[in-house]
C-alpha cells in the first residue's frame, strides 16, 4: 500500500538521521549499530540493536513518529527472525504511538493487522482476534479511505480473525468471520491476496459442516484453484460436496466457476473421472451389470473427549475402499480439521463399518473412491 511504502521510506531516512546525529545518543548508537549489523548480516545482532533504539527512544521521549518507526522497523526483523511474539508487541505499541501522532487510518489500521499477524503466527489467537478486530473497525469506519483501501483492510482484518477462531476449534465463528473476510474481497477482486485461498477454504468447510452443498462445492473449488499444495484432497472434498447437488444447482456451479474463470476448474473438477458407480446406477453402456456397495452397520465416532472438554468442534473427510467381503480398507484421512483427533475417531469408526460388496454381474468386487463426512458439533 501506499502508506506503507512512505513509511518505510521514512525509515531509510531516519538511518540518515542517526548517522547525522539528530537523534539522542543513547539512540543513535545502538540504531547505527543495527545498521552495520544488517550490512554484516549478523541478524542477531541487529534485532538486538534495533530493540535497544526502540526502547531506549521510548524510555527517553523521543518523538513518537520517531518512536513509531524505531518499534516497526524492530517488528519487521523479529518477525523475519520468527520471534512473532516481540513482533506483535512492536507492531502494537508502534499501531498505538501512530494512532496517537494522528496518522492515516490506512497506515494505522494495517500496523494493527501485521500486530494481528504475528499474534496469529505465536499461536496467541485470542489476542489475533483482539489485534484484527482494532484494525477491522479502523478501516471500516474510515469514511475518508477510498473503498477500494477500506475493502483491502477490512478482508485482511477478518480473514486473520477467521484464521484464529478456525485454530481455537471455534468453527461458526471461523465461517462467518470468513464470510466477511470473502464479501469485502469479491467487491473489488481481491483473489490476488495471499490470505484468499485459506480464506474460501475455510468458508467452504464450513458450509461443508453445516450441510450446505452448493456453496461448499463452490468454496471449496475456489479453494482448489488458490491452493495449488492441496489441489487432491480439495478435489475430493468438492466432488463430495458436489454429489449432494442436484441438476439445477450443478448448473449452477457451472456457470459460477465459468463467470469467474475457472474453467479449467470446472473442467478437472465436474468432468472427473468415470464412476462405473456414479449415482448409484445399475446398469452401464457394457451390458455389466453393476450394483454399488451399501453399508450394513454405519456406527458415528465418538466425540474427542479433550475436544469436547475444551468446547471444540470440527470436521473429518475420509475415503475408503469397500473389499470383496463388505470391509473398508485403505482408510485415508483427507481432512481432519481443525485438529488431528477428529480424524483419529472418524479412522477408528470406520474401520468397525460393514457393506454389502459391491458387485459386476452378481459377482463381489472392490469398490474404491467412497467418501465420507463427519461433523463434530457440540449441541447448544
Amino acid at each position: 500500500m501506499a502508506k506503507r511504502f512512505w513509511w518505510i521510506i521514512l525509515s531509510v531516512l531516519l538511518a540518515g538521521a542517526a548517522h547525522a546525529q539528530d537523534l539522542p545518543a543513547e539512540v543513535t548508537g545502538p540504531y547505527v549499530a543495527y545498521t552495520e549489523a544488517m550490512e554484516a548480516r549478523d541478524y542477531s545482532a541487529a534485532m538486538a540493536a534495533a530493540e535497544e533504539a526502540w526502547r531506549t527512544a521510548s524510555e527517553l521521549g523521543v518523538d513518537l513518529e520517531t518512536t513509531a518507526i524505531l518499534a516497526d522497523n524492530y517488528a519487521q526483523l523479529a518477525g523475519a527472525l520468527g520471534d512473532h511474539e516481540s513482533a506483535r508487541d512492536a507492531y502494537r505499541a508502534a499501531a498505538e504511538m501512530l494512532a496517537e501522532t494522528g496518522a492515516g487510518p490506512d497506515l494505522v489500521a494495517e500496523t494493527w493487522a501485521l500486530a494481528a499477524s504475528s499474534a496469529l503466527n505465536a499461536r496467541d489467537y485470542r489476542d489475533a482476534l483482539r489485534c484484527a478486530d482494532t484494525a477491522g473497525d479502523i478501516a471500516e469506519n474510515a469514511d475518508e479511505l477510498d473503498p477500494r483501501t477500506r475493502a483491502v483492510l477490512a478482508f485482511t482484518a477478518r480473514a486473520i480473525q477467521a484464521n484464529a477462531l478456525w485454530f481455537e476449534g471455534r468453527i461458526a465463528g471461523a465461517g462467518a468471520r470468513a464470510g466477511e473476510a470473502m464479501a469485502a474481497a469479491e467487491s473489488f477482486d481481491l483473489t490476488e491476496n495471499g490470505r484468499f485461498g485459506l480464506t474460501a477454504f475455510i468458508l467452504g468447510a464450513t458450509h461443508a459442516m453445516e450441510k450446505e452443498y452448493p456453496e461448499a462445492a463452490y468454496r471449496l473449488t475456489q479453494a482448489y484453484y488458490f491452493m495449488p499444495d492441496q489441489r487432491r484432497p480439495l478435489a475430493i472434498w468438492a466432488r463430495h460436496a458436489r454429489g449432494y447437488l442436484d441438476e439445477s444447482e450443478r448448473e449452477a456451479l457451472l456457470a459460477r466457476l465459468e463467470r469467474e474463470g475457472l474453467v479449467e476448474e470446472r473442467e478437472a473438477l465436474v468432468d472427473e473421472e468415470a464412476d462405473e458407480f456414479a449415482d448409484g446406477g445399475e446398469g452401464a453402456d457394457d451390458g455389466v451389470v453393476r450394483v454399488d456397495a451399501a453399508p450394513v452397520r454405519r456406527t458415528p465416532p465418538s466425540y474427542p473427549r479433550d475436544a469436547a472438554r475444551a468446547g471444540y468442534e470440527g470436521v473429518a473427510l475420509l475415503q475408503f475402499a469397500v473389499d470383496e467381503q463388505g470391509r473398508p480398507m485403505d482408510i485415508e484421512v483427507v481432512f481432519s480439521l481443525p485438529f488431528r483427533e477428529f480424524g483419529e475417531e472418524a479412522r477408528e469408526a470406520v474401520e468397525n463399518w460393514r457393506y454389502t460388496p459391491a458387485t459386476e454381474d452378481g459377482v463381489p468386487r472392490r469398490r474404491d473412491g467412497v467418501v465420507t463426512q463427519f461433523e463434530f458439533v457440540l449441541e447448544d
